[in-house]
């Protein structure tokens, strides 16, 4: 079923929006994304590609904006989850298993299907819980490493670890950012 998601300056306006469809379209992921997330007028892309990511099927997403530049940020959230994805996170599968070449466009495709899959609160039931390399695996078909089972890898994993929880421990440092800068 084609999922909704409602896009507007005003959180208040697309809530009751929300309240009044849900009554007449029953059993229709509808989600919003309206306002700022410190309360103010105007839209925010990830508020939008995540309210994409929780309706999305197989199906498709309608999206309802109000003004222009809701509409920008809508497009801006789809395409920045495709990038995302495809640019670092697919940068390196270039050859199916029998072969031939991947194109972009199953890339992007991937993409949303992995987006869609992650973002089923009805499968996942929680932001907070952790997704186990056996499930990635098998109902998201991903191909994974699992360093647990390359003891060089292991090795290697642990051994800088040890050395960066030594750190915050030598510094007292209560909480630690590392980014691939490392800064």
């Amino acid at each position: 079923m084609v999922g909704i998601v409602l896009v507007s300056h005003s959180n208040k306006l697309v809530e009751g929006l929300k309240d009044l469809i849900s009554q007449m379209a029953v059993g229709v992921k509808i989600c919003v994304a309206g306002g700022t997330d410190d309360g103010r007028i105007g839209t925010d892309p990830m508020k939008i590609m995540s309210a994409i990511e929780e309706v999305y099927s197989d199906d498709g997403v309608l999206l309802f904006f109000d003004i222009g530049s809701a509409l920008m940020n809508a497009e801006l959230a789809i395409d920045m989850l495709k990038k995302w994805l495809t640019t670092y996170k697919f940068k390196d599968w270039t050859i199916h298993s029998d072969g031939s070449a991947v194109t972009q466009e199953e890339k992007e495709q991937r993409a949303l299907e992995i987006a869609s899959k992650l973002s089923d609160n009805n499968v996942w039931k929680s932001h907070g819980r952790p997704i186990g390399i056996q499930v990635l695996k098998n109902d998201l078909h991903l191909e994974i490493v699992d360093f647990e089972k390359d003891s060089e890898l292991n090795e290697i994993i642990n051994e800088y670890y040890d050395g960066v929880s030594e750190y915050i421990k030598n510094h007292n440092f209560r909480l630690f950012f590392q980014t691939r800068l490392f800064i």
